[in-house]
């Protein structure tokens, strides 16, 4: 049997987050921190907040996706600057998870997205939402908010 956890006053133990879906074509991918910076951890019990999470999606098992992360990130977690994760996607469409947990105050961190591969992006294989599409090999900008 696995013991319950202690409850939490109100202010501990509660997050809220946001989640889109990327739809990238076949190539290699670099996300890292564009804006933003990580609230002291005292504050934030144990974790570092804000942050950003990059997973592949549930259906991407038949679509294989790569996901490397940098000598400063802490597996795809993104928290600050200096944090980057590769994504490779090697055959056909894939879809990507970024899920963004913001600082007590809402601070979201602002997530840069370049294709570092040097192929044309086709336009149908871009960012599902239409605000954040990009020419190929320029930057990409995606701020996570709350309830988007």
């Amino acid at each position: 049997m696995v013991a319950q956890p202690d409850p939490l006053d109100a202010a501990e133990g509660r997050l809220s987050a946001s989640t889109r879906v990327l739809s990238l074509a076949p190539g290699v991918y670099r996300f890292s921190v564009a804006a933003g910076s990580p609230t002291d951890v005292a504050r934030s019990g144990d974790l570092v907040l804000p942050a950003v999470y990059i997973a592949p999606g549930p259906d991407s098992s038949a679509k294989p996706i790569d996901l490397m992360s940098g000598p400063s990130a802490n597996g795809t977690w993104l928290c600050g600057p200096g944090d980057v994760v590769f994504a490779r996607v090697a055959d056909g469409a894939a879809k990507l998870l970024m899920t963004s947990i913001p600082a007590e105050g809402g601070e979201a961190l602002e997530i840069a997205i370049d294709r570092v591969d040097g192929r044309a992006e086709p336009p149908e294989a871009a960012d599902s939402d239409a605000a954040t599409r990009r020419a190929a090999g320029k930057k990409r900008k995606h701020a996570l908010p709350i309830g988007a």
